[in-house]
């Protein structure tokens, strides 16, 4: 079974580093901290003792977008969205340069996301 950090804080990773758009990582997020009321998420940051798994999720994001341009600034064009399967299929791609187009696949019900270079 999955942490309750790793479900509530992989789809966020996602949505802040590969979808378009500045990226935004709340305070601790990278961690897993979370909490419904101020009092419990703005707790002292837990420099040790985190969620490991959500915070190599954070590393390798933030390291992906860095290595694509497109998906740190290119732009964004829906695929195929399957709300069943819990399915978003999108492209990120510089028109300029479609060489570095970037084909992403997020399946949110099994916290899975593959991105494929599109080699053209």
């Amino acid at each position: 079974r999955k942490s309750e950090a790793l479900c509530l804080y992989i789809p966020r990773c996602w949505s802040a580093l590969i979808l378009a758009g500045i990226p935004s990582i709340f305070y601790g997020d990278e961690h897993g901290v979370f909490g419904e009321t101020e009092r419990e998420y703005r707790k002292p940051m837990p420099w040790t003792g985190g969620d490991e798994e959500v915070y190599a999720a954070y590393r390798y994001w933030i390291h992906e977008r860095r290595e694509h341009p497109a998906l740190s600034h290119g732009r964004f064009r829906i695929l195929e969205v399957d709300e069943e399967k819990g399915i978003l299929r999108f492209l990120r791609y510089i028109p300029e340069n479609r060489e570095l187009d970037m084909e992403v696949i997020l399946d949110c019900k099994n916290l899975k996301c593959m991105v494929n270079e599109i080699t053209r």
